[in-house]
């Protein structure tokens, strides 16, 4: 996890012509005397170093302006950017002289091409924390460093997350949306847990930030594991299958030891097999007629439609791997949750003996 966000990054050039040394100082000396004075620009008479500054603009026929001075850096094969860190001044900073060299006092990121006030450009960071999962303990800790960074007044962050009880205790079991400034955090409960690998969470998230906090950029940080595509695809495509050839579901032999599994769509697939198995005889059109009404409807009746590659051998495969990872993934899940235990307040001895039993069987499975 990032801690802190920035806009955009401007990457370090590697070296700078020595035919140019000379101005990449002159232009250094330039910012630093602006800011501590003013120039010949906003009156008197102008010293020697910027009268050197001057020479070499009026040289290129290029006029004391921000517009001129970046181009002067352009010729010079460095940019703004490189010339104020040399100087350890940050991108912003080097952003504000270039926008208004006579005082630098513009506030956060700008892009300005003209001379006069830099318009500062606003951000909204949306910070998406799937934390209900054995990354609990770093979600919070992640959002507590969040708190502590100096944040600009031009760059808004919100987050919408959720933590497990299991793993830190004390915490909410509900999802919670704010916003994260210096040294706080406003969150609010949404009243329940939501399932945050839904993509429907995910869009009335983006949608309520964007709406709540409109800016001139956004940006999106999805936190967590990063395997809920894969997971989801693996479901999915079980899914599929069954609803093409519902009698692949036979083949299983009743040999599906997934139920309990805190995944998305995992119940749906296990009703599916449950169908198949009470009739087996059952076509594609009577499944999704069993689930006429209900939310998954318009979801199976496009995979139903879907064209899937390959042929039946190929598809059979596909569902006893996806059943086998599936029983997997349950293992660990248990596996997780018995620990949790034994770190919260210890084990008894059943839980102790299905815990070496599980580490025998995770032991001899490829995860």
């Amino acid at each position: 996890m990032v801690n802190s966000v920035r806009a955009e990054t401007y990457p370090r050039k590697p070296a700078i012509r020595n035919g140019f040394r000379a101005f990449l100082r002159l232009l250094a000396m330039f910012l630093l005397l602006a800011v501590a004075g003013g120039t010949g620009a906003s009156g008197g008479t102008p010293t020697p170093l910027q009268q050197l500054i001057l020479d070499y603009l009026s040289a290129h026929s290029l006029p004391l302006t921000p517009k001129g001075i970046a181009a002067g850096a352009k010729l010079a094969g460095v940019s703004v950017f490189d010339i104020g860190e040399a100087f350890g001044l940050t991108p912003n900073q080097s952003s504000a002289w270039l926008s208004n060299p006579a005082n630098a006092t513009c506030p956060g990121d700008c892009v300005c091409t003209a001379p006069g006030p830099c318009a500062a450009k606003t951000w909204t960071v949306m910070i998406y924390m799937a934390g209900d999962n054995n990354l609990s303990d770093t979600a919070l800790l992640n959002l507590n460093q969040m708190k502590s960074a100096n944040s600009s007044a031009n760059v808004r962050v919100v987050v919408l997350v959720e933590f497990s009880p299991t793993y830190t205790p004390g915490v909410s079991s509900n999802t919670l949306y704010g916003t994260v400034t210096n040294g706080s955090a406003d969150l609010q409960s949404v009243g329940q847990n939501i399932d945050m690998g839904n993509r429907q969470s995910l869009r009335d998230f983006v949608r309520w930030a964007k709406g709540t906090y409109p800016a001139d950029h956004y940006a999106l940080v999805l936190w967590s594991h990063g395997g809920g595509w894969k997971d989801r695809s693996l479901v999915r495509g079980a899914i599929a299958v069954l609803l093409q050839q519902p009698s692949l579901a036979l083949t299983l032999g009743g040999k599906h030891h997934f139920q309990g599994l805190r995944l998305p769509g995992v119940e749906l697939l296990l009703e599916l097999l449950g169908l198949v198995e009470q009739r087996p005889d059952i076509s594609t059109g009577a499944l999704l007629e069993h689930f006429d009404g209900r939310e998954e409807q318009a979801s199976l009746h496009t995979l139903a439609a879907q064209t899937l590659p390959g042929t039946e051998a190929s598809w059979t495969q596909e569902l006893h791997d996806a059943v086998a990872q599936l029983e997997k993934q349950l293992l660990v899940q248990r596996l997780e949750e018995l620990l949790a235990k034994q770190r919260q307040q210890g084990l008894d001895d059943t839980d102790k003996y299905e815990l070496r039993e599980l580490l025998k069987a995770r032991a001899g499975l490829r995860l």
